[in-house]
Parts: structure tokens; sequence; C-alpha cells
């Protein structure tokens, strides 16, 4: 599998990866999807008419785009034809922009992120969005955007992992503990090792798989201004406010979403939403809205 760093006109960070599975390797299409000669030793797309799907991965709050990198490995081993991928970082996660707190109301922003995305590293590929948590919720920001429809159409399909939709404020029970579990995170470290050490030894972070937590040391910290440790990338508070002015107009207009979404949700995910309360956003999803 081949994978480099892009970065958008946008100042986001994106890894962007090539995979021709071993499973595809001996069938007669594989051959026609690939030429050599490109500049970072990659094979790419033989025609306008072959080119390959595209998955665009978009990670949860306080994570990063290097966190699905296993994911991709893992599709890569079982896929049977050659695909593309792209993760990115969002705006005040891993390697991109900061991100004022002004900026977090409604999550605006990280539907622009995917949108930037889309329009500056992809090539006209159907794509499927693969999102969790905040990355599955501006994945549907995205496809509502009005104004932006035709840059999105190779968007064909959505699998949403955890989407937030927050109903109300005063029905709102969900917000409030994940922002102040984001508030008390800690935030400065030794070293990597020592951050690496920390998280390994969280609960929360118990069922990861270890390429996933790697993952996240790598990507989600950065060098700490005053050049002694580390700290997250995402800040404390950054993740703390997104939490708390997530979109509240979102559930209403989920039938408006235009391509298939699959939604998954965890059994034991220690979230205040259980696996009803993600089957209520699929019947919403479903429902047509009530005429004028």
């Amino acid at each position: 599998m081949f994978t480099r760093f892009q970065a958008t006109s946008t100042r986001l960070s994106a890894l962007v990866g090539r995979c021709h599975p071993p499973l595809a390797a001996n069938t007669a299409i594989s051959p026609r999807y690939w030429k050599s000669g490109d500049d970072d030793g990659a094979p790419s797309c033989s025609t306008e008419q072959e080119k390959v799907p595209l998955i665009l991965f978009c990670h949860a709050n306080g994570f990063c785009k290097d966190v699905w990198k296993p994911v991709a490995e893992e599709l890569a081993s079982m896929a049977t034809k050659p695909f593309r991928w792209i993760a990115f970082d969002v705006s005040g996660h891993g390697s991109s922009k900061r991100l004022p707190i002004a900026k977090a109301k409604g999550w605006e922003f990280a539907a622009q992120d995917v949108i930037s995305v889309v329009e500056e590293l992809s090539d006209g590929s159907p794509i499927l969005g693969v999102g969790h948590s905040l990355g599955a919720t501006s994945l549907i920001l995205s496809k509502l955007d009005a104004t932006k429809k035709s840059s999105l159409k190779n968007i064909r399909s959505l699998v949403l992992f955890e989407p937030i939709i927050l109903g109300p404020e005063k029905d709102d029970t969900t917000s409030v503990p994940l922002a102040e579990m984001a508030k008390r995170r800690r935030n400065r470290f030794e070293s990597v090792e020592a951050f690496h050490k920390y998280i390994s030894s969280r609960k929360n972070f118990s069922t990861f798989d270890p390429r996933s937590v790697d993952a996240y040391v790598r990507g989600g910290t950065r060098i700490s201004a005053d050049g002694n440790g580390v700290e997250l990338a995402c800040e404390p508070e950054t993740e703390s406010a997104l939490y708390v002015n997530g979109p509240r107009h979102l559930r209403p207009r989920l039938c408006e979403v235009d391509v298939p979404c699959h939604v998954v949700c965890g059994m034991r995910s220690p979230l205040p939403m259980d696996p009803a309360w993600f089957r209520g956003l699929v019947e919403a999803a479903s429902t047509p809205p009530r005429p004028p």
C-alpha cells in the first residue's frame, strides 16, 4: 500500500493512500487500473473511465487522520479490487490549522473541511464517505450543503459510525457529559513514550487495536510550545467546545441526505447514546418530510 502526505490550500493535512490488494494481484482486470511513473512512486489510474473507488475517512472529535491507516490496511487485506483512500485532520486536530473556539458553533467548519478535501484531492472517482462521531456528522452536513451539490456528487454512499446528532438544548443529555470529560483531559506529557504509556492504561483505550493506539499517539500530539515534552494536537478546550456546540438542527433534515447511509454503533460504547438512540436516527432519516 502506497501512502503520502498532502495539504490543501485551506491548510488541512491529509494522508493519501493507494491500495492494490493481494487478492486482486492475479485478476485480469487489476492491471488496467495502474500505470507507473508517478513522482511519488505510487501507481495511479490509467484512464478517466477506469478510476478506482475512493474511500474518504473522517475522524472523531479529539482524534486524527492517522487512526484510519490500520483500517485501510485491513480493507486492503480483504479487498478484491484496487481502491484509493484519503484521511484528513479536521481543523483543530492533528497537523491541520488551529480552530478558533468561536468557529466551533454548529460544526459547519467541519463540513467545509470535507468539501475542501473532496474538491482538491479527489479525482472524480466514486466516493464512499466513512466517518466516526464528528467525522460522520461532518459528512452529513456536507451532503446537506445545497451550494456544493455539484462538488459532492461523487459521494455515492456513507458509512456513519455513531454520528453525533444533538436535539434541542433543553432536551440535550448527551453533549454536557462528553464536554466535561474532554475538559478534564490531561494535555501535557514528558514525551511521546509517556503519552503512549498513559493512553494504554486508560479504560476507554483498552479494546483499541494496538496499531490504532500507536497511530493516535503519533498523529494526535505535537511538540509543546515551550519545547518541553508533547501536548495534545486537539486541545481539551477545543474538544469540549465542539461537543457543546454541535449542530442541533440536523435530525429533521436527515431525510434530505440523498445517498444510501449505513449507521453503525457499538454495543458497549461508553456514551450516553445507546443502540436504540441510533435506531431512532435511522427512522428519522427514513421518514419523508411532512408537506408544508
